[in-house]
């Protein structure tokens, strides 16, 4: 038979980038912080630790509400946030918005990368919102 001249090659599908669930392992997570990031390797928190932490607001702390959120963000090409999916709620929906409006304006990523060229992806982040905190 003929032999292979060994060009494997990568294939030309469109499949190289999943919804986030897939096998791409565990991400590494932001010390210091109330939560765990799950993220695809690649794509990778920017900023401090305190940077990485919602504002409890004010007028949350006064009625006391309390509650862990978990959040799936879609990190853009760009490093920004784009869409965002609730996956566990504060018990709140008025803290949990407060959430996700300061994800998307605060947080900035460094954007995972597909063959050198910034890709985009999804990653998840957690917080509790405690009174004693």
């Amino acid at each position: 038979g003929e032999e292979s001249s060994g060009n494997t090659g990568k294939g030309s599908g469109s499949a190289s980038v999943g919804d986030g669930t897939g096998g791409g392992g565990t991400g590494t997570g932001v010390p210091g912080l109330m939560g765990m990031g799950d993220g695809i390797p690649g794509a990778v928190l920017l900023g401090s630790d305190d940077d990485h932490r919602p504002p409890y607001p004010r007028w949350a702390r006064e009625r006391g509400l309390e509650g862990k959120i978990t959040l799936e963000l879609e990190v853009l090409p760009t490093g920004r946030v784009g869409t965002v999916r609730l996956l566990e709620s504060t018990g709140n929906t008025s803290l949990d918005e407060h959430t996700i409006r300061w994800a998307k304006e605060k947080l900035l990523f460094e954007p995972a990368r597909l063959d050198g060229q910034p890709v985009t992806t999804f990653y998840k982040l957690s917080w509790k919102y405690e009174l004693g905190s």
